[in-house]
């Protein structure tokens, strides 16, 4: 049963493990992977609010979560130069939600 679930999650979320590298973000509340101009969150516990990019300097072209790419949070800049998501609404995954975050050049992070 568990394997089952695991290869449903994996159905859907797999392009954000294979063919990824480290995380980019130091010191965040969430795991990430990367993959081109691409940034994958994992968040583990979902959050009620936002959740703050620390560091981000490029800035997010598109923003999607991969278990219902036709609904997305929406990306907040702030003055500081920090980036955030909000608005998320309801989890899009049971399990593990990922959010895929889709960038023009190469995504780069401080710190």
């Amino acid at each position: 049963e568990r394997l089952a679930a695991m290869g449903r999650w994996m159905r859907v979320n797999g392009e954000a493990i294979y063919g990824t590298t480290a995380s980019l973000f130091a010191d965040a509340p969430f795991r990430s992977t990367t993959k081109g101009r691409r940034i994958y969150l994992f968040l583990q516990e979902w959050p009620a609010g936002t959740v703050d990019l620390p560091g981000l300097k490029t800035p997010v072209r598109r923003v999607r979560y991969l278990a219902d790419p036709g609904r997305a949070p929406t990306l907040a800049y702030h003055a500081s130069g920090l980036q955030s998501l909000t608005s998320l609404g309801p989890a899009p995954d049971p399990v593990y939600p990922v959010i895929a975050l889709d960038f023009d050049e190469a995504p780069e992070v401080e710190g």
